[in-house]
């Protein structure tokens, strides 16, 4: 019987490492390639060419989501190869000097005009005595709105041995607002009585908390962006993990959809790209190569 046709995070990360050897966008990939998590040396190879520390460092300090931490003795989980935070840094942080000329077209919305870029933002909840609240990848502001982004690289193409859960204090915030509001409406679809999500690949529970922590940063616009990779096969969302990771992200979206306090919406790395890579400007075309040169890959599924 011929095996299911699948990508996964080790066929991601041979990909790319074979990419720095041979230049070559198009990948031949054994489906059971075996290897070990792939960290980079140093922050400067886990980045595009052009990105000094000085653009990111501190922002991920500030963060609690450990990036650059190495206390145990670890690489630093922002060294990965396959590092959403690396990916998120070498996609926004050449526009920091630049920050009023970056544009976002979110198909229904389209922004501009930001003048604070974050790295790692923590995002308070109103949950009273919260030790921890979320953070998001990338935290965008212009004087009108507010643009909150998770990123996703491989993080969902090894499905979860547990059920993500949404903490009870979330739920309790949730009884206390009005429950017509279509997130509040979603978190009851979505998650069980213990919180559990129903997702295997869409991790809907973390948006569920940035969601509040979003919710709860002023009076501006605000927009919560859910921005994730896939490869350059022309049948990427006919391929496993890819499938039923945009079913449910989909599905979501849509349970989602009606909300006016905060905008979900979704979009791919590489569209975002292409948006950029319809610019004349000189630096954003550097900038969109340096970002296909790393990241764009096609993996050719080989059996053994």
């Amino acid at each position: 019987m011929k095996p299911e046709k699948t990508i996964n995070r080790k066929m991601v990360e041979a990909s790319l490492i074979m990419k720095q050897i041979n230049g070559e966008t198009t990948q031949t990939i054994p489906h059971d390639v075996d290897l070990k998590h792939v960290y980079c040396a140093n922050h400067a190879d886990s980045v595009i060419n052009g990105i000094t520390a000085d653009m990111f460092c501190c922002d991920l300090i500030r963060g609690d989501g450990g990036e650059l931490s190495n206390l145990t003795g670890s690489v630093p989980k922002f060294n990965s190869i396959s590092s959403s935070a690396s990916m998120a840094v070498s996609t926004f942080a050449p526009w920091k000097s630049r920050l009023s000329e970056l544009m976002i077209n979110l198909g229904t919305h389209q922004l501009s005009g930001f003048d604070k870029m974050e790295f790692e933002h923590i995002a308070k909840t109103a949950i009273p005595k919260a030790r921890k609240h979320p953070n998001l990848d990338v935290w965008l502001e212009s004087n009108k709105a507010i643009l909150a982004i998770e990123c996703k690289f491989c993080e969902f193409l090894d499905e979860r041995k547990e059920n993500a859960s949404l903490h009870q204090a979330y739920k309790r915030l949730a009884s206390s607002m009005d429950q017509q509001n279509p997130w509040v409406k979603a978190i009851c679809l979505v998650t069980n009585t213990k919180g559990e999500c129903k997702y295997r690949f869409f991790n809907a529970v973390q948006i569920i908390r940035h969601y509040f922590g979003v919710l709860n940063s002023g009076q501006k616009e605000k927009h919560l962006l859910y921005l994730y990779w896939h490869p350059e096969n022309e049948d990427w969302m006919d391929i496993h993990p890819f499938d039923l990771h945009m079913k449910e992200l989909r599905e979501f979206s849509e349970l989602v959809s009606q909300a006016t306090d905060v905008h979900f919406h979704y979009m791919s790395f590489n569209e975002l790209w292409e948006q950029w890579g319809g610019m004349e400007d000189l630096e954003v075309q550097t900038h969109y190569n340096n970002l296909k040169t790393k990241y764009s890959i096609q993996i050719i599924w080989r059996l053994i």
